[in-house]
């Protein structure tokens, strides 16, 4: 039972003890005298009487106040009961009349409250104490009744206890698959809960009424409602568009999504008659092309990865073949004119298909924690040796917030990604007549915001109007471009749980910013030696 339940069965018996006790006190005062009624021992039915009134006045304003555990009154008032039951029972002088048959009600009522050997205990004990009164009135001298009626009483009292018993058990056990059935479904409402508040897709609960009953965040979002909006709303007055869409669809029954501002919306029916509800599914169109085009990206990286596996061997034996031929005496200029576009489109197309592979091959990101500005210095470094073509036009800028600042990420992947830049800013970023200039700025906004890493270029930058189309694959503006660098590049920093973002250099040319988040782990020291 749940703690209410028992407090207010507690009451319940206890009013039963007062009205029982105010009676005998009743009796005992010659106000109300039925006949017949001729106590053996009318003093001691008076003192038991009111001692047992008095008594029940005090238990039932400790039950109102709840001063003491529920279970302890319980054993306090059924003590009470049977002790001066049996009183009464002698100072009447037959234990057999009806005052004896009160002391079932008590044993029936612990076989409610505390079910098994403890209703065995206390009918046994009211079998005792009409022994015991038998003793009394023996010993006493008081006068005779029939053994067969007191025999009786104690099967009764027995078989009550027996009954009571069994029967409370298995209320108990209801009860207690109840508590955790009801603590089942507490768990699985708030775990339904959790999961509302956190689907990326909008949902809305609109009532028979046409209130709106439950929202998500997402749909608050989508909606460009405030999160903390009182509910129930009249949805008519919030979204009367929705409000007529969904009258549209209680109508037709038309399951395909309806197109609302950008949003698809799809309505589906709960329950029946004035309890139903009409829950309303909300998915971001953009979120839903995004998805859809992400979906076709990884099929063609599929067919493509496959079609460069099964390219890369024939091409390899027209570029050797090439080579061979190459090296014959009795080529004139016209053949080695041919011959130089075919080693040339050879290696423009081994270009292609080593990218394709790279995408294929791509791995998940072992992050490590890195200090951006030293780890870039040695990189840097590094290039004045191996790439000295290009570090020649290079200059490495570290911010003053970020001399000390360290991000969590893998170091080879993010070491492809500026290569790339790098290579696309050489390759794409040279203005005839000017000098190359390229740089590596390590910065963020403020102390509390996000480091970036940008490389900047002095070129002639990306119109406007193409901007939104380079991070496609097989995008290109160079003849001899595969269209697969910045692809792969952006690919890269979503491993690392980064942004690589487009925008125009102010001093004039292009600037890629890769963004760091600021909430990632930080891991164990990476040694870039």
């Amino acid at each position: 039972m749940s703690d209410t339940r028992d407090w207010q069965a507690l009451n319940l018996f206890n009013l039963y003890r007062v009205a029982l006790s105010g009676f005998l006190v009743l009796l005992s005062s010659n106000v109300y005298t039925p006949s017949g009624f001729n106590p053996w021992a009318p003093n001691l039915f008076s003192i038991c009487a009111l001692v047992y009134f008095a008594l029940s006045l005090i238990s039932g304003l400790s039950i109102q106040r709840r001063e003491a555990p529920r279970q302890l009154l319980f054993r306090v008032q059924i003590l009470i009961d049977l002790v001066l039951l049996c009183l009464l029972s002698f100072a009447i002088g037959n234990p057999t009349d009806p005052f004896g048959y009160l002391l079932v009600i008590p044993v029936a009522f612990s076989g409610y409250w505390q079910p098994g050997r403890m209703t065995q205990f206390y009918s046994a004990l009211a079998i005792l104490g009409l022994l015991t009164v038998v003793a009394l009135h023996a010993w006493f001298g008081a006068q005779g009744y029939s053994a067969l009626h007191l025999g009786a009483l104690g099967a009764v009292l027995l078989a009550i206890g027996l009954i009571s018993g069994l029967v409370g058990s298995k209320v108990a056990e209801s009860q207690s698959l109840a508590r955790e059935r009801e603590l089942d479904l507490d768990t699985v409402t708030e775990l339904n809960a959790t999961v509302v508040r956190h689907m990326e897709d909008g949902m809305l609960v609109i009532d028979n009424a046409g209130y709106l009953v439950l929202m998500n965040p997402s749909a608050a979002r989508m909606m460009d409602l405030p999160e903390n909006l009182r509910l129930p709303v009249d949805i008519n007055q919030l979204l009367p568009r929705l409000q007529q869409h969904l009258n549209n669809w209680r109508t037709t029954a038309d399951t395909a999504p309806v197109l609302m501002g950008g949003i698809f919306i799809q309505f589906a029916a709960m329950g029946r008659g004035r309890h139903q509800k009409f829950l309303v599914l909300l998915e971001d169109k953009e979120v839903q092309s995004q998805a859809l085009q992400k979906e076709k990206l990884a099929a063609l990286g599929r067919l493509t990865a496959s079609l460069a596996h099964e390219i890369r061997n024939p091409l390899g034996a027209i570029s050797q073949s090439a080579q061979l031929l190459a090296e014959a005496p009795a080529l004139d200029a016209e053949d080695q004119q041919l011959l130089t576009i075919i080693q040339g489109q050879s290696r423009r197309l081994n270009t292609l298909v080593e990218d394709i592979l790279k995408l294929s091959r791509q791995r998940t990101a072992h992050e490590v924690d890195i200090s951006l500005a030293d780890w870039l210095g040695i990189l840097v470094d590094e290039w004045r040796r191996t790439w000295p073509d290009l570090v020649q036009f290079l200059e490495l800028s570290v911010g003053a917030e970020c001399r000390q600042l360290s991000v969590s990420c893998d170091p080879g992947q993010v070491r492809q990604i500026i290569t790339i830049l790098l290579e696309n800013a050489q390759r794409h970023g040279v203005v005839e007549g000017q000098r190359l200039k390229l740089e590596i700025y390590v910065g963020r906004l403020d102390y509390n915001a996000a480091p970036y890493i940008e490389v900047k270029d002095n070129g002639p930058g990306i119109p406007s109007e193409r901007q939104g189309e380079i991070f496609e694959p097989f995008f290109t503006t160079h003849g001899s471009g595969t269209g697969l660098g910045l692809f792969l590049a952006q690919e890269l920093a979503s491993a690392n749980h980064c942004t690589l973002r487009y925008s125009d250099n102010p001093e004039g040319g292009s600037c890629f910013r890769l963004n760091f988040p600021m909430d990632r782990p930080m891991k164990k020291r990476y040694d870039p030696e």
